[in-house]
């Protein structure tokens, strides 16, 4: 790896603990508050700080959005949206760090996948990280299914929604991942991204709010616990994401977001609402040791081609 690879490395991770502690928090805030107001106050307020420094740092200039960036631009809020949405609803629903595993899971099976499909060479680690990875995921699926995780007496029903929100949700995070390196090849800056990609979410998130309990949050102790999510939970580590996937391949950044379980397991000490749960530790160590062997084996591996007809 480069410097700057291994920067944007330790950037993500940076990210990684400080939003699965945001998901453990967030978790515990979505039982009293819903999710789509959550997203609308602290995705409108992430793009407001986020305008005012483009601003006070380049001008006003700064806000303008070059003709060949549109249609990049158009996806990037998209699949924002998606996964965020997906987030924050698998969340209210099923256990933080299966939440983080199942999102974690889908960009390296995403990536291994769309490889084999173009005829690219694929490492023999990156597979068993990938498979590693899948395997560990589905166990943890399993077990939120059969209510043997840390979250007790669901609802069948809302289990099987908050599993499929995360899954959407991590096919989003990947496809995010890949749109803003796009836009970093046209020279756009973390603060640039983070200033334009939550149009359609903060649009998405007001209408249904205010089809459901409203975007007005009644509770001073929830406004207060709002304000704590955006800044720690959103703002500080989506721009650490940001630079680190401008700085990272999409493979890393991936791999490095499927380590989420095991940092949202070690926080999840902290909510009292979740029990210990043998098969939640189980399905975290299965993705995280997959995980750390992309990492670990120091020689070139051998490559898998895919075989054309």
């Amino acid at each position: 790896m480069t410097e700057s690879s291994r920067l944007g490395a330790l950037l993500v991770i940076l990210f990684l603990i400080m939003a699965n502690a945001n998901a453990v928090f967030s978790g515990w805030l979505l039982q009293s508050i819903s999710p789509f107001t959550l997203l609308f106050w602290g995705f409108l307020t992430t793009t407001l700080f986020f305008f005012a420094r483009l601003c006070t740092m380049h001008g006003i200039s700064a806000l303008q959005i070059p003709r060949s960036s549109v249609l990049g631009l158009v996806a990037l809020n998209f699949f924002s949206g998606v996964s965020w949405i997906g987030y924050y609803y698998a969340l209210k629903y099923i256990e933080p760090a299966i939440v983080s595993a199942i999102m974690g899971c889908v960009g390296p099976l995403f990536i291994f996948v769309a490889c084999l499909s173009f005829g690219r060479d694929v490492s023999v680690r990156q597979a068993i990280t990938s498979v590693g990875i899948i395997f560990g995921t589905v166990l943890l699926a399993w077990a939120s299914i059969s209510n043997l995780s840390a979250v007790h007496n669901s609802n069948q029903y809302q289990v099987t929604l908050g599993l499929a929100a995360a899954l959407i949700g991590g096919l989003g995070q990947v496809m995010t991942t890949l749109s803003t390196k796009e836009l970093a090849k046209q020279s756009w800056n973390a603060s640039q991204i983070m200033a334009h990609r939550f149009y359609l979410l903060i649009t998405v998130s007001a209408i249904a709010a205010i089809n459901d309990s409203g975007v007005m949050i009644a509770e001073l102790s929830d406004v207060a616990s709002v304000g704590l999510v955006t800044i720690l939970g959103i703002i500080v580590p989506l721009w650490l994401l940001q630079r680190g996937i401008i700085m990272s391949s999409p493979f890393t950044v991936s791999v490095l977001l499927a380590l989420g379980p095991l940092v949202t397991l070690t926080f999840q000490i902290l909510d009292s609402r979740l029990t210990w749960s043998n098969m939640t530790v189980m399905g975290c160590g299965i993705i995280v040791i997959s995980t750390i062997n992309n990492f670990t084996i120091k020689k070139p591996a051998p490559a898998l081609r895919r075989v054309k007809n």
